[in-house]
């Protein structure tokens, strides 16, 4: 009886093994617009209180982009 299962299965041994042949590996990279940060944005030529608000503003928005992008980075190479 053992001996007859054994014969019956012998012909699919070879497709479980298929695995086990070569390692693949592959490089994964991220999407290029997620690799880059906004640019810092210039000074204001003036003094005035309102090109110094502007260019704070523009400053923590660059820098909220750049943290965004590396923020879904971190979670994108947690993934398997």
């Amino acid at each position: 009886m053992k001996m007859a299962l054994m014969l019956l299965l012998a012909p699919a041994l070879p497709l479980c093994l298929t695995g086990c042949g070569e390692t693949r590996v592959e490089r994964i990279v991220p999407p290029p617009e997620r690799l880059t940060c906004a640019a810092q944005p210039s000074p204001p030529s003036g003094n005035t209180d309102r090109e110094i608000a502007s260019f704070i503003v523009d400053l923590v928005e660059a820098g909220q982009d750049c943290r965004d992008a590396l923020a879904w980075i971190k979670d994108w190479s947690k993934q398997p």
